[in-house]
């Protein structure tokens, strides 16, 4: 979602930069949902991770923009924002609807809210829909600036870029909807979080059929993305070491095997193309691949302060022209204008 959104999308912009959710509640994502997401900073704040994190917020340039919307909302973004979970049927940058569940005012919210461009409000059932323009998207493309909210309670707030998109969210949380159950699979993988700080299931949609005419290249890929059936991505903490893990379901062995030895090679070019960093080339040395049956996985295991101390050298370096010197100060340097000689009778 976009951060540049006033009032219910700049908290949403908040919690997905600096807070996030408590487990995930799959009550409430749509049954009909090919894709999930969901984010537990109540977990990432609790560990080693989240307190070296919170020590680098404190001292960077984004402090100043966390620190503002915090006032205007009146929150704690470490302790009032609890939940965050994204979810869709299509896959696509405007396809998805967010929930945010957080302690905030929603009067105050409201004030903010109204005074954004195209305000407009409207019954749904027991709901108040929310509809405003974010500007900047809508000079791009008038369809991208629309956005949606409601106000689920008092404490759960929804937001899509269409209308149907927040109603069908508000009917699954109405039960009113269809909704996920404890052990469903989406993309042949269960959609749990348990124990991580964030997880995401996909069920990846089937591709278009390949082109006779296409390049050998363009047939492998196509080749690939038929036989892929699901992704699934998990981040725990255990101690001070992150480990990220992520599963690609295909439909054969043999699909496995060869999506194995694609990125092996990938992550070679990966390590070869940073010589020059050579802490990034061991971060992406450190990741494992392996097929086993028509699963792949691809693990990293990396230290909390390692990544930190990473992320620091990877900072682009911000280059810092110098004042120029004060005119009086140029002039004294300058050599005295050498005066005309006079003009002889």
């Amino acid at each position: 979602m976009n951060k540049r959104m006033v009032a219910m999308l700049a908290a949403a912009g908040l919690a997905g930069t600096i807070a996030g959710a408590a487990p995930l509640k799959v009550q409430q994502v749509g049954g009909d949902a090919h894709w999930v997401a969901h984010l537990d900073v109540e977990k990432l704040w609790a560990g080693p991770f989240g307190g070296l994190l919170k020590n680098e917020l404190a001292t960077s340039p984004a402090k100043a923009k966390i620190d503002a919307v915090a006032m205007i909302f009146g929150l704690d973004p470490y302790k009032d924002i609890r939940g965050l979970t994204v979810y869709g049927q299509a896959t696509g940058e405007r396809q998805g609807v967010m929930l945010v569940d957080a302690k905030l005012d929603q009067e105050r919210i409201l004030t903010f809210l109204r005074a954004a461009p195209g305000y407009a409000s409207k019954a749904y059932k027991n709901s108040t829909l929310h509809h405003w323009i974010d500007e900047r998207e809508a000079a791009k493309d008038a369809a991208a600036g629309d956005r949606w909210g409601a106000f689920h309670g008092t404490d759960l707030i929804v937001v899509g870029n269409t209308e149907a998109l927040v109603t069908a969210a508000l009917d699954v949380l109405n039960g009113q909807r269809s909704a996920l159950k404890a052990g469903d699979q989406i993309g042949g993988y269960p959609v749990d979080g348990t124990g991580a700080i964030l997880m995401a299931a996909v069920a990846m949609p089937a591709p278009p059929p390949a082109d006779a005419q296409s390049p050998a290249g363009a047939d492998q890929r196509a080749m690939i993305l038929q036989n892929v059936q699901g992704l699934s991505l998990r981040l725990v903490e255990t101690g001070t070491t992150l480990d990220l893990t992520a599963l690609l379901r295909t439909k054969t062995p043999e699909t496995a095997s060869f999506v194995e030895q694609l990125l092996k090679g990938l992550q070679a070019f990966g390590v070869l193309s940073q010589g020059k960093k050579p802490a990034l080339a061991q971060l992406v040395q450190a990741i494992t691949i392996n097929a086993s049956g028509t699963d792949v996985k691809a693990q990293l295991v990396y230290g909390s302060q390692d990544l930190i101390t990473l992320s620091r050298m990877l900072k682009p370096k911000v280059h810092v022209e110098p004042a120029p010197e004060p005119a009086a100060a140029t002039a004294a340097t300058e050599p005295a204008a050498t005066p005309a000689p006079e003009a002889k009778p």
